[in-house]
């Protein structure tokens, strides 16, 4: 009797559905990350206020970009759209640990970032990585 209602199961579910399952539908997706280039004589920490379609969120990197050097400060992703600098953000600070000047960029100016790399292997949407250039020039305007 058991063998029969799985059978009788098993039979249902092949033969009732005449139609291939429907395709599932994928939205498309750009993807970003930010680096700051610390081209000045001093340590730097960094923080920014995440833009409005990101909720506005004061993020503390809490890590320091020494003379010299690169360092990625944020990723960022969107349906739909391949994001820029001011898709993620809304204003950047630095701070100089040496003599604690600070500089704040707002609003964010997409083209002072640099395009360093685009990866876009299927189709328009990919990921695009992006530099800022901070130099000891901009600590003194």
């Amino acid at each position: 009797m058991k063998r029969i209602a799985l059978l009788s199961i098993l039979s249902f579910l092949l033969f009732s559905c005449d139609e291939e399952p429907a395709a599932c539908c994928f939205e498309p997706a750009g993807a970003a990350s930010y680096f700051i280039a610390n081209l000045t004589s001093a340590e730097l920490k960094v923080q920014f206020v995440t833009s409005q379609e990101l909720g506005l969120q004061l993020i503390d990197t809490a890590s320091i970009i020494s003379p010299n050097t690169t360092s990625k400060i944020f990723e960022d992703g969107i349906i739909g759209v391949n994001p820029e600098p001011s898709n993620s953000f809304s204003s950047l600070s630095l701070l100089q640990l040496s003599d604690s000047s600070e500089l704040t960029i707002s609003p964010i100016i997409n083209e002072d970032w640099e395009v360093i790399s685009k990866d876009f292997e299927a189709g328009e949407y990919g990921l695009t990585e992006y530099e800022l250039r901070i130099t000891d020039d901009e600590f003194s305007e």
